[in-house]
């Protein structure tokens, strides 16, 4: 059987291949065909890395892992750099023609309106949505080009949930049965300094130690650490805490600042070198959850949406997300390993 084509007459084995990588790539991860995208316009795994930032070790580990899902080789290596093969060429056309298509399926079950016209709406913890998500939303941007990327950040976790949001990711999982929700990572948290504070006040090595030294609590509507007062008691935590801020980023600067000791998650050390971790026994941890609505299940705009913020979390590539605490010494070789890219570059300098 031959059969026409934009490209021409196709054998039976051609449409048959075809039929198969089209079932593959239903299966994928999106975000990895936007990559590979990237790679073939750009002729190079490092120019595609660059744009994307990403390191170019991770952007050739998903193509190898985009390889061995579709079984074929999307590019072949050369003295003169890539080039795509026709199976990759038949992989970009496929995925093209699946997206376009369900963007423009009418509004109904599977691919519901979107909160707002118009525009993509994601709520998020407060921290996360300042440190982690805000410089990833570009990625996003290049996947959804048609819509407005807005992004809301609360503390109050009783807010981050899909009710006026097409996404939501917060600590708390939402209670109600009619909203898909997934866990996509663990928050861990421990105290930090910097060089300068500990310089001048010394090193706590015991929680008792932290008696007679200077910390900085966060407190915000729906937000309550209250690690300090279990460990410490209530009239010792309300000696150390000298200074009470509202924000994540006041914080993280009044920690580095040398202020005080404060407790931040585990990955800011990936971002600066201006905190350093303490080993003192205080590790709250907690669970990170994305919810959508049910009747968004199926929407185009939400299926890319997840899926880029499952990779913002993914613990393979960002080890202090993983279930199991891991400590900052231990993933710093990974960062400089060029495994893990900076995302804040004007905070990563030398520890003040």
């Amino acid at each position: 059987m031959m059969q026409y084509s934009e490209q021409g007459v196709q054998s039976a084995e051609q449409i048959e291949n075809n039929d198969r990588l089209k079932s593959l790539i239903c299966g994928l991860n999106w975000n990895d065909l936007h990559l590979m995208r990237e790679v073939w316009t750009h002729g190079s795994f490092r120019r595609a890395a660059a744009n994307l930032r990403l390191s170019i070790n991770t952007v050739r580990a998903r193509i190898d892992r985009l390889e061995a899902a579709l079984m074929t080789t999307l590019f072949r290596r050369g003295t003169n750099g890539l080039t795509i093969t026709s199976e990759g060429r038949t992989v970009l056309q496929i995925a093209t023609n699946m997206q376009a298509a369900s963007l423009d399926l009418p509004l109904g079950r599977g691919n519901r309106s979107l909160v707002k016209e118009g525009e993509f709406r994601i709520c998020a913890s407060e921290g996360l949505a300042t440190f982690w998500l805000t410089p990833r939303l570009m990625e996003l941007k290049r996947q959804l080009p048609e819509l407005i990327i807005s992004l809301e950040s609360f503390s109050d976790q009783t807010r981050i949930k899909p009710d006026n949001y097409d996404l939501a990711i917060g600590f708390v999982r939402p209670a109600q049965l009619s909203m898909v929700t997934a866990k996509i990572g663990t928050v861990h948290m421990m105290p930090f300094a910097s060089d300068a504070y500990l310089r001048n006040f010394g090193t706590p090595q015991t929680i008792d130690d932290l008696v007679g030294h200077q910390c900085v609590q966060q407190e915000a509507p729906g937000l309550s650490y209250d690690a300090l007062r279990y460990f410490l008691g209530e009239s010792q935590a309300d000696e150390v805490v000298s200074f009470r801020v509202s924000s994540s980023y006041s914080l993280f600067w009044a920690v580095a600042s040398g202020i005080g000791i404060g407790a931040l998650p585990t990955y800011i050390r990936a971002i600066s070198k201006r905190v350093q971790p303490l080993d003192i026994p205080i590790r709250p941890r907690f669970e990170l959850w994305l919810s959508y609505k049910g009747e968004a299940r199926g929407s185009q705009p939400v299926s890319i949406a997840s899926h880029w913020a499952r990779q913002c979390f993914d613990p393979s590539a960002y080890p202090w997300f993983r279930d199991e605490f891991v400590h900052p010494h231990d993933f710093e070789p990974e960062i400089e390993d060029s495994q893990v890219i900076p995302i804040f570059d004007h905070l990563i300098d030398e520890a003040c």
